[in-house]
């Protein structure tokens, strides 16, 4: 993810309504030094709307697939990982459901 949301700071990708897409989120810089993702303790959207499936990890990656959403509605997906060293991390992005156009 590149894009920055100028009104919350948070990291953002765009998808339109109708689209699975697969996101990666990587911790390496939310990590300790030598460790990796243990686990996903949970990963929710708000508002309710967009549906989160396949959620995986690998080293220092969190990945899922999203489905749908509603045009329109910027949802929040918070992440929340435990490391190898034991440590509970979450993270915030952004997913802006847009059917075309430029994002505001």
């Amino acid at each position: 993810m590149a894009n920055i949301d100028p009104a919350t700071g948070l990291l953002f990708e765009v998808k339109r309504p109708g689209e699975t897409r697969n996101y990666t989120i990587d911790f390496i810089n939310l990590l300790p030094i030598s460790t990796l993702v243990n686990s996903i303790i949970s990963m929710t959207a708000m508002p309710a709307g967009l549906t989160i499936q396949n959620q995986a990890f690998s080293g220092t990656k969190v990945s899922m697939d999203l489905s749908s959403g509603t045009e329109g509605i910027d949802y929040e997906i918070t992440l929340k990982i435990d490391d190898t060293a034991g440590n509970i991390i979450e993270d915030d992005v952004m997913i802006k459901v847009r059917k075309a156009g430029l994002v505001a």
